[in-house]
């Protein structure tokens, strides 16, 4: 049996109490691997057929949560609705040259039928992202498989205190499979009457509320229950 790396491969939370729990990393991948599954179901299902892989790189380190918003912002302006997800990694080549742990991100984006991104559209997204270059490049078919090469990348590179991956908003539902959505779907088509058009989030899942008639009080309905992350334990009286 192979010996476990638990710096690796666990970290501690702790809240106000003081209160330490351990939490799984591999559980954290499955987290991103919903997070992609979300990102494939929701444009498939809301019509994003056209998709784009851009790559941003900085000349200089001047990472900053407002960068990579700024520019999707402007994309979002001129093109109209979008979906996209990225990964933060570092630039191993100048790394290695010149010991400059300088970030780039990869970037998926999902258009809606008739974005045509020719040359000068190139040119123009250039524009929008004034910290460095810009690389861009189509994707014929997009599953999670080609997602989750770029995230587990991001995963074993050596960023410190920087979010690693996003997406836009999605609604939680689409981080299942399929099948589990048509028939969530499935569902509120007939119960419409009864979803007062508000669905709810919390710690187990999708619900909405409705007041029953017969015992005279509130009700969650859930549609769908969301897996949590697992809690292993604490690492209180525990040697590592």
């Amino acid at each position: 049996m192979s010996k476990i790396d638990f710096k690796a491969r666990y970290f501690v939370m702790q809240n106000r109490d003081g209160r330490r729990i351990v939490v799984d990393r591999f559980d954290r991948m499955h987290r991103y691997r919903k997070m992609a599954r979300a990102f494939v179901n929701y444009t498939q299902f809301n019509g994003f057929v056209y998709y784009k892989h851009i790559t941003l790189t900085q000349a200089i380190e001047s990472y900053k949560p407002n960068l990579l918003n700024n520019f999707f912002n402007k994309v979002r302006r001129y093109y109209g609705d979008i979906a996209y997800i990225w990964t933060a990694e570092i630039q191993e080549e100048r790394l290695e040259k010149y010991n400059e742990a300088v970030l780039h991100w990869h970037v998926i984006v999902g258009f809606l039928p008739g974005t045509d991104i020719d040359s000068s559209e190139i040119a123009r997204l250039q524009r929008y992202w004034r910290y460095g270059n810009l690389d861009i490049r189509s994707i014929k078919r997009l599953n999670l498989s080609y997602i989750l090469k770029y995230i587990t990348k991001s995963l074993n590179n050596s960023i410190h205190k920087v979010r690693r991956i996003s997406m836009s908003r999605i609604p939680l539902l689409y981080r299942h499979f399929k099948s589990n959505i048509i028939k969530c779907i499935e569902w509120a088509e007939y119960n419409l009457e009864r979803l007062f058009g508000f669905y709810r989030v919390d710690s187990k899942g999708i619900y909405y509320r409705y007041f029953d008639d017969l015992f005279q009080k509130w009700r969650k309905d859930y549609m769908l229950l969301l897996n949590s992350w697992r809690l292993v334990g604490s690492f209180d009286g525990e040697p590592f």
